[in-house]
């Protein structure tokens, strides 16, 4: 299993928080839905903004974000991800939901 935990749960169910804390004692880098989104509209050359509305109409964001998931999954370690759907496209890693 790689070093990556996912953090999952609901709005407001302190995904980040718990993130935080455990960065401070594993020292794992932090990526959230916010840094894919923004990596993602800066590729485009738009604004989070403008992806979000794209993404209202095309499925195709969201098959980008989930692709782009994947990638970190096989390339990345020492992981700590605040997503709510990450666990499914990254298995071989460590889950945690909050609800």
């Amino acid at each position: 299993m790689k070093n990556i935990i996912l953090m999952s749960g609901d709005i407001g169910s302190g995904k980040s928080s718990v993130a935080t804390a455990l960065k401070q004692t594993t020292g794992f880098v932090i990526i959230g839905k916010g840094t894919i989104q923004r990596t993602i509209a800066k590729r485009r050359g738009v604004t989070t903004l403008e992806l979000n509305k794209i993404s209202q109409t095309y499925r195709s964001i969201d098959d980008e974000i989930d692709s782009y998931v994947i990638e970190l999954g096989k390339t990345q370690d020492h992981l700590l991800m605040d997503s709510r759907l990450a666990w499914h496209f990254i298995p071989e890693s460590f889950k945690v939901f909050g609800g």
